[in-house]
This record gives C-alpha cells, structure tokens and sequence, in this order.
C-alpha cells in the first residue's frame, strides 16, 4: 500500500506568537509550506528553526484568494493530502490518522475534499462556542482559491469530486481577538461588486456590517441577500434572519425584531438557535408564559443536525436558565428547580444559579 504523503500549507504575516503551538500541532504531516507575505517580526526565523519551509511573497494589492493560490503553488506536486490551515488553528491529536483512513477508503476517486469540524469560537475552559464545518483540506491538483476574503476552494479540474465527511477532525481557533480586521469590511464590499448575485458573499457582507456596529446596513445588505436567486440553504436564509433579528434589536425596534426572529424559527424549526435568540427577547421584556414555551420546545430537540453550524449557548445551561426563571415567575417551583437542576450539572457551583435554587427552595418551604 502506496504511502500518502502529507502535506500542511499555510499564509502568514508576523504570528510569531503562535509559531510554536501550531507547528506542535502540524508535525503530523510530512511537510509544514508557508508563505510569509511580509513579517516584520520573528515568524520566518522561527518557522524555518521548527522545520518549516517558507516562501516569502509580496501581494499587492492584498486578496486572500491571491494569496491562497500562490501558499498552494509551492506545495510539492508529488504530494497526495493538501491541508490548508492559519497559524492561529489547531489540529486535535491524532488528525493525520484519521484523515488517512477515511481517504484510503475513497481511492477510486480522482478528486476529494474533506469536511471536518470547525471550532471558530472556544470559551475561557476550551470548550467549543461557535462550530460549523470546514472544508480547507484537498488534493494536489485542480483546486483553485476564490474570493478576496473568506476565501473557498473550488474544483476546475476535470473528473469526479468525493466529499469525505470527517466529523472527528477538530480544528480549534485561538485567534488574537485584538488583531484589527479593518481590511474585512473592504475586502467584502469588494467581493460583492464582482459577484454581485452570489449569495455567500453578500450574505458574510451582511453580518459584517453587524458586527461592526453598522445595524442599518446590515438589515439593508441581508434583506437584499435573502432576495438573491442564490441564498444557499435554509440554515443560511434563517441565520441571516436571526441577524437582521439583531440589527433592529440592537436598534431599540423589539416588535421587528421578534418578527424576524420568528422568521428565523420557520425557516429552522429542527434547530435550537432561533428558540434562543426568541428566548433572549422573551426573557428582556418579561414574557414568561412564551419564555416557557420556548425553552421547551427548544429543550425537545435533541439532535444539533447537519452541523452547519452550532453555538454552544443551544446547548450550555442557557435554556434551563431561562426555564427556571419563566417557571419560577408563573409558580411552577417544582419544574423550576427541576430546571435548576440541569443548569447546575453544566455548571456546579455558579453562584447566580445557585441563588435562584436558594430563592426557588424558600417559595416551595
């Protein structure tokens, strides 16, 4: 049986900080290719010290599709696994094995890619906050970058494609969360001019404005993306709802807001995430008898799907916490202990919890 040879490639400029965990983590493959695109710091020194083989580029003006394209041109032709990842990623232990058994079982096939989990946010303990499903590890040939930023890998060459779903892949992100990301909304804005019609451009341009405090924009740009012939699948038309949801909440407009969350919980009923974005609303404005129906119907979904993407706060105590107090506050002390009870096994010991069994306890004396 033909060894696989493997191998990691990647984009950087002045991560020195994270050289040494990341290279801990890439030793599995044969080879670590990364190209500098302009270090003022000690992370070509410190890469090539580890082991790594850098190519250092100049690319202006800056596109992360570019520079994506030019990281894979330097990887070998002889090798079979491309892995694309960031400096500020991390492989679970054990990564190569596993994507090796599940390519050798693909064999037949001249082109695949792999789909694996994707922790985008962790929590303070390590735990995953924000996860979907990544698609950035590939074979050698025919694969060609696009995008200027959030930048996908596209097949152009010829022969079938086999997608290898590999949920036990975990990458997990530590990025420096005080790095600027100024150049984003520009880069987006330019990607949605070129490709005016295509739906995940517009719909990523969408939250950006969000996230940088552009509400107005923001429901104008996914509300013109939610009209697009090309709006991806309903987990994406109902995640950009959920978004416009909180643009007008964030706005003061609460009745429009749970009118998009609404929409969202059509488009997603066999998620848990619009049930907390509704709950979260519920809970601001004291509704307790929906608070209760919410937590509830949430709570009897059991499943987090297709893992197109998960936030942990479905998941956590967050929806007992709100059941026990939409319990508590329509005198149902014993379903809100109960519920106490289960928000306390994700957490044992949280103090705020603990003062509501304290409170829930002396109403039931």
């Amino acid at each position: 049986m033909k060894k696989l040879k493997v191998a990691v490639y990647a984009i950087c400029k002045d991560e020195e900080k994270f050289v040494e965990r990341w290279m801990q983590s890439m030793k599995e493959a044969d080879l670590v290719v990364v190209t500098d695109t302009g270090s003022a710091d000690g992370t070509v020194q410190k890469l090539k010290r580890l082991g790594a083989k850098v190519f250092s580029e100049k690319i202006e003006p800056w596109r992360f599709d570019v520079a994506r394209n030019i990281s894979l041109s330097h990887v070998p032709h002889d090798v079979d696994i491309c892995v694309c990842t960031d400096l500020d990623e991390t492989f679970r232990p054990g990564w190569r094995h596993l994507l090796e058994a599940s390519w050798r079982e693909k064999e037949n096939f001249g082109h695949r890619q792999v789909h694996y989990t994707y922790n985008w946010r962790l929590k303070a303990d390590g735990t995953p906050d924000y996860t979907f499903t990544y698609s950035k590890i590939h074979d050698r040939h025919g694969w060609v970058w696009e995008y200027p930023i959030h930048e996908y890998i596209f097949l152009e060459g010829e022969g079938g494609l086999e997608t290898i779903q590999l949920p036990a892949l975990v990458l997990d992100h530590y990025p420096d969360w005080e790095k600027s990301r100024g150049n984003y909304l520009p880069l987006l804005e330019m990607a949605v001019k070129e490709k005016p019609l295509d739906g995940r451009m517009n719909n990523l341009l969408g939250r950006e404005y969000l996230v940088t405090g552009h509400e107005k924009s923001a429901i104008q740009q996914l509300k013109a993306y939610l009209a697009l012939p090309d709006t991806l699948c309903p987990e994406a038309q109902g995640q950009a709802m959920g978004w416009i949801g909180n643009a007008y909440w964030q706005q003061g407009e609460a009745q429009k807001a749970r009118k998009w969350f609404l929409r969202f919980l059509g488009n997603c009923q066999h998620r848990r995430e619009p049930y907390v974005e509704l709950s979260r609303l519920a809970h601001a404005e004291k509704d307790w008898e929906f608070l209760y129906y919410l937590t509830k119907a949430a709570l009897r979904i059991t499943d987090t799907g297709d893992m197109f993407y998960t936030l942990s706060s479905s998941w956590d105590k967050t929806l007992d916490e709100y059941a026990l107090q939409a319990c508590y506050h329509l005198a149902m002390y014993q379903d809100a202990l109960a519920h106490c009870a289960k928000a306390l096994a994700f957490e044992p010991g949280n103090a705020y919890l603990l003062s509501w069994q304290e409170l829930i306890l002396s109403k039931m004396t």
